[in-house]
């Protein structure tokens, strides 16, 4: 496998021209997408988890100390989203007892799935 492709629908009314000259609803946009291992980038989610996560509070104090940029949405789709477009970044989303995470089937998992 040789990374995640991304593809853009309509890119004009006529579809998106191709290299041949023809039109198409779909191409790809990018192609072997890779997301850099010296990622400068991190999106916590669910902070509330690091009051009773101590390995999860040591990871985002880590960020932190280290000046790395903060991308926090709210979302998954979109923070991970942003990390295929950039090449890099970290995204987070641990769990405890009194600080559950959810993951929201329209906004987040079936999205997610098309990542």
């Amino acid at each position: 496998d040789d990374g995640t492709y991304e593809f853009s629908y309509g890119c004009t009314p006529e579809g998106c021209q191709l290299p041949d000259g023809t039109w198409h609803p779909w191409i790809c946009s990018r192609s072997a997408i890779k997301i850099d291992p010296e990622a400068k980038i991190f999106a916590p989610a669910n902070l509330r988890a690091a009051q009773d996560v101590p390995g999860y509070k040591k990871l985002v104090d880590h960020f932190m100390t280290n000046r790395y940029t903060l991308r926090y949405s709210g979302g998954l789709v979109p923070d991970v989203y942003q990390q295929f477009t950039k090449g890099q970044g970290v995204f987070s989303n641990p769990t405890s007892k009194s600080s559950p995470a959810k993951l929201r089937l329209a906004f987040e998992a079936a999205p997610f799935g098309l990542l």
